[in-house]
């Protein structure tokens, strides 16, 4: 032992501390209720931005991915910064529609969409092979002038 430290006068110090440590984790659960805590899977990067799409008006609540709508055929282009899926409603009740999300900063934006038919003028501003991917699935249309 060292002679210069006194272990005695650590010791009441060291069981208070312990004494507060256990104390903390035995009124855990009474402080949250008794619940244990929860965690949250990983939703899908593309679905709070299509749900946001979906709002129309002043409603305040969002369609719900798996519940409103799903998503089908996603297909990524140019290294997964642009995206092109089709969302599908639940139950069938409507048609389908087409939505084309570009990621910047980390984060996808809509830039068309969801619609069930897009104008060629609509297309202007993306991509070749995405344009060519929307062309091949019919819902583009040539407005009347």
């Amino acid at each position: 032992m060292n002679p210069g430290i006194n272990y005695k006068r650590l010791v009441p110090p060291a069981v208070v501390l312990a004494v507060i440590i256990i104390a903390l984790m035995l009124t855990r659960s009474v402080m949250f209720g008794g619940a244990r805590p929860i965690s949250l899977t990983a939703a899908d990067p593309l679905v709070g931005r299509i749900s946001q799409a979906l709002a129309t008006g002043n409603s305040t609540e969002l369609a719900v991915p798996g519940r409103d709508y799903t998503l089908k055929n996603t297909t990524y282009f140019e290294d997964k910064t642009w995206v092109v899926t089709t969302i599908a409603p639940v139950g069938g009740s409507s048609y389908s529609g087409m939505v084309v999300l570009h990621k910047s900063d980390k984060v996808y934006d809509v830039v068309l969409g969801p619609g069930t038919a897009f104008s060629s003028t609509e297309l202007g501003t993306l991509p070749n092979n995405i344009v060519l991917y929307i062309k091949a699935h019919g819902v583009v249309y040539d407005p009347v002038i």
